[in-house]
């Protein structure tokens, strides 16, 4: 399908016959470095930001709890939890 008028045209065109607009590669003309780098996210630096802040916080979580908290890795206590500001 013509990405510019939206026509049926076959596979071996290079060029819509029916608009006259040159037709990029096909996703299965594409390298295999091109194919993998496709799958990466392409994040923004609000994502990043946000992620990273995320991340960083729930480390936080995971040190007092540890420090100061009788449960596990992964036993986070309440306590903790509303000392670093959660809400009940």
């Amino acid at each position: 399908m013509c990405p510019n008028c939206r026509a049926f045209i076959t596979i071996t065109d290079r060029v819509c016959p029916y608009c006259n607009v040159q037709l990029g590669p096909r996703v299965v003309d594409t390298r295999a470095s091109q194919l993998v780098a496709s799958f990466l996210p392409r994040a923004n630096l609000t994502s990043i930001v946000i992620l990273s802040l995320n991340c960083f916080f729930f480390l936080i979580e995971l040190i007092f709890n540890m420090k100061y908290g009788v449960g596990g890795f992964s036993d986070i206590s309440g306590a903790i939890l509303h000392v670093l500001g959660a809400k009940y």
